[in-house]
């Protein structure tokens, strides 16, 4: 299986986890180009889930968890090629807790 069909279906996985520990990353419906590396931005948090990342696809994934670069943990550069990162997740709450008001 090419790195592309494998890492876009743990992107769809990783996309419906709660809380989103995906940033930015590239979208999985579109297969037009897609070559290594590919670049996807992880929160602060989600080392786990970088670690998980870095150890089946290495250096076919560029990673970056908050301003670290992973798994060097040097602050990242900012992107030489110019290109946009695709982000989906703005408008779902990050949180299932709701306040009651009492």
């Amino acid at each position: 299986m090419a790195t592309w069909d494998e890492l876009k279906i743990i992107l769809a996985r990783l996309e419906d986890a709660d809380p989103g520990p995906l940033n930015s990353w590239p979208g999985p419906e579109d297969d037009t180009g897609r070559q290594p590396p590919f670049q996807i931005e992880l929160a602060p948090w989600a080392a786990d889930v970088a670690a998980e990342l870095h150890a089946r696809f290495g250096a076919d994934v560029e990673l970056r968890m908050g301003a670290l670069q992973y798994p060097q943990r040097t602050a990242a550069a900012a992107r030489p090629d110019g290109r946009a990162h695709r982000c989906r997740r703005p408008s779902r709450p990050r949180s299932r807790l709701r306040w009651t008001g009492r």
